[in-house]
């Protein structure tokens, strides 16, 4: 069994669903600063127990103290079909 493998089993002792704890097994893998997620059963089951934070988007954002409105530093070039979003805009 392999490192990230047994993680994900530990993980399992606290939450029922093995593809959520494979998913914050291989976010700790890569040393990921937080995991980003709305599932609620997920943060409330793992939260205390991952090597990293479980946060809402929007715990997220409020956690990087970035003021709203703030320009972005980098914008999809008009190819990419995401330029015609407006979702991600801040």
């Amino acid at each position: 069994m392999s490192a990230l493998e047994a993680r994900a089993t530990a993980l399992a002792t606290h939450h029922r669903d093995d593809l959520d704890c494979r998913i914050v097994a291989e976010a700790e893998f890569i040393r990921a600063a937080a995991l980003l997620s709305f599932d609620h059963r997920l943060r409330k089951h793992l939260g205390i127990h991952a090597g990293l934070p479980l946060v809402t988007p929007s715990e997220y954002w409020e956690q990087l103290a970035i003021p709203r409105g703030t320009p972005p530093r980098w914008t999809p070039a008009p190819s990419n079909p995401m330029s015609r979003e407006t979702w991600w805009h801040w």
